[in-house]
């Protein structure tokens, strides 16, 4: 664990908000767990992430912390017409919803349950087609769904918003 990096990520869900450790290091990427537990570690505010991680010396990127905000995601997902474009802010925003959450859910044991990542998985391929990232060189690309991956993407977040309510105890 030594080699670990650690990285605040504010989950927003009917406004209320919980905070957790992203994990990126040797053992893969996820989220921070109590060793006794096997929960996923969180707290009710920044300032009590930031007690927690200098109490058990934790290597924390506090300059910046990743905020998903469940509601305003959904709203995005709700705002995407079949076979219309879908602009880079658009995907942006729902796939680092869709990766955080899988990352969560394979923390938490329950990688299964928002729809398959199979399913998903060209879905998540088309969004990151649409963030027009500079390492991409290539003509930006504006992806179309169909009703069916609308569907799914919408399945798939209200299974991901049950499952980080749950897991951080939010009514």
């Amino acid at each position: 664990m030594i080699n670990n990096i650690y990285y605040p990520v504010e989950f927003i869900v009917q406004q209320e908000h919980r905070y957790a450790l992203w994990v990126e290091g040797d053992g893969g990427d996820g989220f921070l767990k109590d060793v006794d537990s096997g929960s996923v570690v969180y707290a009710k505010t920044k300032f009590k992430l930031y007690e927690m991680s200098e109490r058990e010396k934790l290597n924390v990127n506090f300059e910046e912390v990743f905020k998903i905000n469940v509601d305003l995601v959904r709203g995005l997902i709700d705002s995407i017409d079949s076979c219309v474009a879908v602009d880079a802010g658009k995907c942006f925003a729902i796939l680092d919803f869709f990766n955080i959450s899988q990352d969560l859910a394979r923390a938490a044991k329950r990688e299964n349950e928002a729809g398959e990542d199979v399913v998903l998985g060209d879905i998540l391929v088309k969004l990151f087609e649409g963030c027009d990232l500079p390492s991409m060189k290539r003509k930006a690309i504006s992806p179309l769904f169909n009703n069916d991956e609308i569907l799914q993407m919408r399945y798939s977040h209200e299974k991901y918003r049950q499952l980080i309510a749950e897991n951080f105890s939010i009514s």
